[in-house]
Parts: C-alpha cells; structure tokens; sequence
C-alpha cells in the first residue's frame, strides 16, 4: 500500500491502516491532532465514515493535504536555503516539501551537498544539465516526458548511481525532496472518492475548541508525554485527560503511556523505530487508549 497522508515528522502512515481497522464506524471520523493526515487518509480510504473533521493546530500539514485533495498543483521548482526560512512559516508546501526529516523547521539538504543537489534536481524538472555538467555529475539524459516525474526521477538517480563512483553516497540521494512531491501527487487520487465533498472546512484551533458532532468518533495523536513537541506549545496533558474523560463520543488515543487508573489500552502494535543518527533499530510498543469510563 503506499504512503498514506504527507510527509511529515512523527507520522501515523505506518500504523494508519491498522488504527483505523480498530476503530468502529460512525457519521463523522474527528481528526484532533491530525499533523500529516495520514490516519484521516486511511480513514477516507476505509468507507467506515461519511464525513470527516480534520483539526491541527499548526496547520500546515493539513493545509498541504487539503489542498493536494482539492487537486491543486504540487509545486517541483527548487527551493533554496534563503527562500526555505523565508517562506516556511507561510508557504506551506515550502514547509512539508523541503525541510530536514519533515520537521518543518531545518532546511532538507547540508550546505556542502546543495549545489550538487540542485544540479539534479533542475536535470530531473527541467531538463537541463548545464549544472551537473560543471560539476562533472555524470548523467544520461533523460528523453520521457516532463510530466513523468516519477519515472524520470528514477532514470536520472539511477544513471548518477551507475556513472559516479567517487561521489559521495548521501550526494547521490539527490531527490528527496521530489519523492515528497510524488508521495503528495498521490493523495489528489481521493479526488475519485469524492472526498473533497466529505472534509468539512480545515480548523486550526486548540483541540478543546473544536466542536464534536454526535455520531462521531474522535481520535487524537497528541505530541507524546515526554518527547520534543517539535512545532507546538508543550500540552497540558492533565487538562487533555479531563476533556477526554467528558466526551459522549468515543475518544481513541494514541500514546506510549497513559495512567493506569484512568485509561486503558484498547489496542498494541509493535513497530520498528530507527535511532536518529545511529541507525540502530529499535522494537516500540505503540498503544491505542480509551477512557476507563467510556466502557
């Protein structure tokens, strides 16, 4: 199956499927914490939901998977360093398309490896390859399409692989940044569902703002208890669990740890984490609660 929702750091896309298989159907799917979209995807993609609330209080996550499912044009053109930390508090295709690990915040590519990057990736989008002949980048050109992206990424790299024994490994992962754009094109296929019709408006409001229609479930990735937050104000994790405990809709929680005495583990899945930095591959337990007294 391929990747469900944008890229974006702390995804659900791994587990998606799964989460919502667990869930019971209902009128509305209520996305609280929604990020990249990835478990509303799985949601839209499932049939169990007839309308769907997405709510993220940063917002440029879901502003990008509203937009690509409303088929708006996935922008390919090079973005800079400069342009990066101009624009990704604005721009949110800036924002998920080309930052570092798809925090949102740290530029995708090293200074060292930018120019060689950009040589590639103007040789991928635009067919030159002025660059990449200066920087004497091996490479065959590419004569498919320009609306091909996909398969003329895939030429390019290859034929960069095959010809540029002494580069760098981590200068020919050169396009990073035009898998995200691919993984985003993919979302626009849910214009087929006629999803768009479905999404109620995009809300970007602290999670307790938002309103629960009745016949809804509600699911909440919140930032985990004890971690880096990354873009958002650290939660009052007392004051989630309060609100949790007085919602009539079912509430389903995505966590490590929760307390024992209030809330209870509806479903666990073992997944593979890899250590930032280390490559070393780690077994999580991650966890799926609900309010003891919601049953």
């Amino acid at each position: 199956m391929k990747a469900l929702g944008v890229p974006y750091k702390g995804s659900k896309a791994k587990l998606a499927k799964k989460i919502i298989d667990s869930l019971p159907p209902a009128e509305y799917f209520v996305d609280l914490f929604a990020g990249g979209c990835a478990v509303t995807h799985a949601a839209m993609l499932s049939q169990k939901y007839k309308r769907f609330i997405i709510n993220d209080i940063d917002g440029r996550g879901t502003d990008v998977f509203y937009r690509a499912v409303r088929g708006e044009r996935i922008p390919t053109e090079w973005v800079s360093r400069d342009e990066f930390h101009e624009r990704k508090m604005t721009d949110s295709f800036t924002a998920v398309i080309w930052s570092f690990g798809n925090d949102m915040d740290t530029y995708i590519y090293g200074a060292k490896t930018e120019s060689a990057k950009h040589a590639i990736h103007i040789a991928i989008t635009e067919n030159d390859y002025t660059e990449c002949e200066d920087l004497n980048i091996a490479v065959k050109h590419c004569d498919l399409p320009m609306n091909k992206l996909f398969e003329r990424r895939m030429a390019i790299t290859s034929s960069i692989f095959e010809s540029n024994n002494s580069l760098p490994m981590h200068t020919k992962q050169v396009a990073q940044a035009l898998e995200r754009v691919e993984r985003i094109q993919a979302i626009q296929q849910l214009q087929e569902s006629d999803a768009l019709r479905r999404l109620e408006p995009i809300q970007q409001l602290d999670y307790s703002k938002v309103e629960i229609p009745s016949n809804s479930i509600v699911y909440c990735d919140i930032p985990y208890r004890d971690t880096n937050t990354g873009g958002y104000q650290p939660i009052d994790y007392e004051s989630f669990y309060d609100w949790c405990e007085r919602q009539k809709s079912p509430v389903f929680i995505s966590e490590h740890e929760m307390p024992d005495e209030r809330f209870k583990v509806y479903k666990s899945w073992q997944t593979h984490q890899t250590s930032s930095g280390k490559g070393k591959i780690n077994i999580v337990t991650e966890n799926l609660y609900i309010p003891k007294a919601q049953g």
